[in-house]
């Protein structure tokens, strides 16, 4: 692999369209984490 096609594939900083289009994904994923989070601690847990 030539360092040019190195370069176009790993490239050291993403372009800015890269990064906003993983924005939606990030926000959806942080919203379920957190009502998944908020479900389960109101939930009683059982004897131990």
């Amino acid at each position: 692999m030539t360092p040019a096609q190195k370069r176009a594939l790993f490239p050291l900083s993403a372009p800015r369209w890269q990064t906003l289009a993983f924005l939606p994904f990030h926000t959806l994923a942080a919203a379920v984490d957190g009502y998944f989070e908020a479900f389960f601690a109101i939930i009683p847990r059982g004897k131990r």
